[in-house]
């Protein structure tokens, strides 16, 4: 609905009937409504919004992760904008109208320094994953500000199930390991899991790992 205040010579906004009435430039303006248009999305269109509705489900369900991993201090755009757009560009893969998520590429932090750790995930009986971790070799002065402290950020997803399951703060850099146990749904699914550690403020985070894909044991 418009509104005309002050006679048509006062400010005026909206639309009424089939024209919109709006100010540019400190002049009253009537313009006829846009026309719906009525040719086809062409199919790059198609694709493009196939690949953010993905992508943007996956975000959605990691919201609280991915506002950690992604948070920074110098840059305007919000955590989940940034981690939509990194995984548009660089983690959707297929052919259309197939698309999918290339797991190894999906990524929990926005870090660019290299990974400073070594993982170790084995499949026991029981529906468990034994996980292990330790420093690597090639950490360089970044070791400066590693503490035992720091939080484990680790996260699961079952590919046929589309579950995540999130084991954040539950484990820390000193431990060095952590055992997960999976609720029997997961049985048969393919696991996908990540982990990256967090500082025990909440503000340094360091770079995530991808953890490889795993088949339970029953």
């Amino acid at each position: 609905m418009g509104t005309v205040r002050n006679g048509i010579l006062g400010s005026v906004s909206g639309s009424v009937g089939p024209v919109v009435l709006c100010t540019f430039r400190d002049k009253e303006v009537v313009k006829s409504k846009p026309k719906k248009s009525s040719k086809p999305a062409a199919q790059s269109q198609i694709d493009q919004r196939s690949k953010f509705k993905m992508v943007t489900e996956l975000m959605s369900a990691l919201a609280a992760t991915i506002e950690v991993g992604y948070q920074s201090s110098s840059n305007a755009s919000s955590p989940m904008n940034r981690a939509v757009r990194y995984h548009l560009d660089n983690a959707v893969t297929g052919v259309s109208p197939n698309f999918s998520m290339d797991f190894a590429k999906m990524r929990l932090t926005s870090v660019n320094a290299a990974s400073i750790f070594d993982t170790e995930v084995v499949a026991v009986a029981g529906r468990i994953l034994k996980m292990t971790w330790g420093v690597s070799e090639e950490a360089d002065e970044t070791l400066r500000a590693l503490r035992d402290t720091d939080y484990a950020m680790i996260m699961f997803y079952g590919e046929n199930t589309k579950i995540f399951m999130n084991r954040n703060r539950l484990a820390v850099r000193g431990a060095g390991e952590h055992t997960v146990k999976f609720h029997p749904m997961f049985v048969g699914d393919k696991i996908h899991g990540w982990m990256f550690f967090l500082s025990k403020d909440g503000k340094t985070v360091f770079r995530d790992t991808y953890l490889g894909e795993y088949t339970l044991i029953a």
